[in-house]
């Protein structure tokens, strides 16, 4: 749930969507379990560039840290997926 919720907020922070913008969560559990989030975004390509680049840093405009939710999502999962796709891209988040 927390990692769900991290990279949601992160969506709804940092995506830059349409003027409808939609977000599905799917969550299947088989072997391992898996989070899916699909959704719509013009910048889904700054997202897959910031999640293999980013590391924690201090904002002093903000006056707080940055990108902690995504090295605690990299480090609680077995593995995060970026997928593009035409209509929608998604998140897969394996647990």
């Amino acid at each position: 749930m927390l990692l769900a919720t991290e990279c949601f907020d992160n969506i709804v922070e940092h995506g830059r969507g349409f003027s409808f913008c939609r977000v599905s969560i799917g969550i299947s559990r088989s072997i391992a379990t898996k989070i899916v989030l699909r959704y719509r975004a013009r910048n889904f390509d700054e997202a897959i560039k910031a999640s293999r680049s980013i590391e924690p840093y201090y904002d002093a405009v903000s006056r707080r840290y940055r990108g902690l939710g995504l090295l605690m999502c990299r480090n609680l999962s077995l593995s995060i997926i970026y997928k593009k796709g035409l209509f929608k891209s998604s998140i897969v988040i394996i647990l």
